[in-house]
């Protein structure tokens, strides 16, 4: 076991990756044991150290909409709807007709012969009016909503979508505007903004199904035009404090070291005003 995860270090594969083959062995190892196919546990003192989740990319939305808009045919309407639910790219692949509740608007995430969602996640995702728009306008000529297109090799079409050639595709994008990431940054970002826009925890997780806690914390990126927004509503609701005795000035008309000092001087007499009243003995 140590001489397999040295050659995958070796071979530059992502510490993450050989923790979970790490894990999977020892599973397996597991299951022997407890169906004494062996009586000796041959990873006895084996370690498994949790390793750091690291910074992933993620879109704003206006990189989201820069993408979509250099996008075009399936592979556009592939990256719409990695958007607008958050799903997992292999959860747009086995999307068939019958999930789609136009009625309810919703979009059903649920198990089929010969595949499941991961961790078993059957879900219902409500449709955004950019996602109803276009499974309206698509056409039913397959199970699938979204079969690869007609090629030579398949001229009747109807297959499924290769995620791969969906990737193959983003990552063209993505170069040409200068952007980093990958198709399962449309999760990332779909999590992040709904979250910074206060949508409830516990209302993003029905949507985009189980997502480990720390999973989700590193998701909950906020963007540097939230940052920025949300700095300007914090100096706005500061410089708009005014004193509002006779004859004083407002702070926003302060600068520099004089507005700094104007508002310290503000918090001060406001701290003494507020235990005098606490002080002032009630009328009897």
């Amino acid at each position: 076991m140590d001489a397999y995860r040295n050659l995958r270090v070796a071979a530059a594969a992502m510490p993450k990756t050989v923790l979970n083959e790490t894990v999977i062995v020892r599973q397996i190892v597991n299951f022997a044991l407890s169906r004494k196919l062996i009586t000796e546990d041959p990873l006895a003192g084996l370690k498994l150290k949790k390793v750091k989740s690291s910074e992933q990319p993620c879109f704003s939305r206006a990189e989201v909409e820069l993408i979509l808009a250099n996008s075009q045919g399936w592979h556009r309407d592939g990256l719409l709807i990695l958007a607008e639910t958050g799903m997992r790219v292999g959860e747009v692949k086995w999307l068939a007709w019958h999930d789609v509740d136009f009625e309810r608007r919703i979009v059903h995430v649920r198990a089929k012969p010969g595949w499941t969602p991961k961790t078993g996640d059957q879900r219902a995702v409500p449709m955004s009016p950019k996602l109803e728009q276009l499974l309206e306008g698509l056409p039913r000529t397959s199970e699938w909503v979204l079969p690869a297109a007609k090629s030579r090799q398949f001229p009747e079409g109807g297959r499924q979508f290769s995620e791969r050639r969906l990737l193959q595709y983003l990552k063209r994008i993505l170069k040409k505007l200068g952007l980093r990431g990958h198709l399962h940054t449309f999760r990332h970002a779909f999590i992040s903004h709904a979250l910074t826009q206060g949508i409830p925890e516990a209302v993003v997780r029905s949507w985009v199904g189980h997502v480990d806690a720390d999973i989700m914390r590193l998701y909950t990126h906020i963007n540097n035009a939230a940052s920025q927004a949300a700095m300007q509503r914090l100096s706005q609701g500061t410089e708009e404090t005014v004193d509002t005795r006779p004859g004083k000035k407002p702070l926003s008309t302060f600068r520099g070291p004089e507005r700094k000092l104007a508002q310290i001087q503000h918090t001060h007499r406001r701290t003494k005003n507020e235990k005098r009243a606490r002080q002032k003995p009630s009328p009897t």
